[in-house]
């Protein structure tokens, strides 16, 4: 929904800021850390994916998902169902 869209704009501006700081520090002569930003994006797609980037992935993924993050939110509104959930967690 909106807070995974707001999570992955908050990490493609993050990557975006990252992006230039890295570019700023090749200019002024400390080099690029070639695998080191390789290893950052990298961070990035991976963290835009566990937060529910699920356009790449396959469109029956996202017609079970979305439905079960809606149920599964209805059920953590009910004080005794999270008390239930973290007791045996």
């Amino acid at each position: 929904g909106e807070a995974c869209e707001r999570r992955v704009q908050a990490l493609l501006a993050e990557k975006a800021y990252l992006e230039q700081r890295e570019l700023a520090r090749g200019a002024a002569g400390r080099g690029v850390a070639g695998d080191g930003h390789a290893a950052m994006l990298q961070a990035h797609a991976t963290i835009a994916l566990a937060f529910g980037e699920l356009s790449s992935e396959h469109p029956l993924l996202r017609l079970v998902d979305e439905p079960a993050l809606k149920v599964t939110a209805l059920f953590f509104k009910q004080p005794t169902v999270r008390r239930i959930f973290f007791g045996f967690s």
